[in-house]
């Protein structure tokens, strides 16, 4: 089965043909980190000053970031459900304004930025850690696997 995205797009800047990849990529990325059953994710894509509230709110930091996560199950109970039942995954808010900043930074294209944070965001809520500098390169290395392999497979080039 696949994780299932339900992607809300609060800018209104985002291509539909990207929210479609997007899709695919969680549905790919997510199979691979949580196996078999159905399982849901919500999406949020919000721009720096809504991202920020809610880094103040949740974290007690008031700057803007490029993804926060919510669970729905702490990660222990993420391994037990990854056998094959059904779940629901949690929450990914993702800044797009944090997003097209970085693509400068990493000399691609917004869309597999979006697809890179959105893998980082899955990753966290598979229970992935990066408060240490070595969790942190762990994590972005993962991240830039699962990527790899979507493009990969599906042949995406992202424009």
């Amino acid at each position: 089965m696949a994780v299932i995205a339900d992607i809300t797009d609060q800018t209104g800047s985002m291509p539909a043909a990207t929210q479609v990849l997007l899709e695919a990529v969680v549905a790919k990325s997510g199979a691979a980190l949580f196996g078999g059953g159905e399982h849901g994710v919500t999406v949020l894509l919000v721009s720096d000053s809504e991202i920020a509230a809610l880094h103040a709110t949740w974290f007690n930091d008031p700057t803007p970031t490029d993804v926060i996560t919510f669970p729905a199950h702490d990660a222990s109970d993420m391994q037990d459900s990854s056998g094959g039942d059904d779940a629901y995954l949690g929450d990914i808010v993702l800044s797009l304004d944090t997003a097209r900043a970085a693509t400068e930074e990493n000399g691609w294209p917004l869309g597999r930025e979006v697809a890179f944070v959105l893998i980082h965001g899955l990753l966290h809520l598979a229970g992935w850690d990066d408060a240490t500098t070595p969790e942190r390169d762990a994590m972005l290395a993962e991240g830039e696997r699962l990527l790899q392999m979507f493009e990969r497979d599906s042949g995406t080039v992202w424009s």
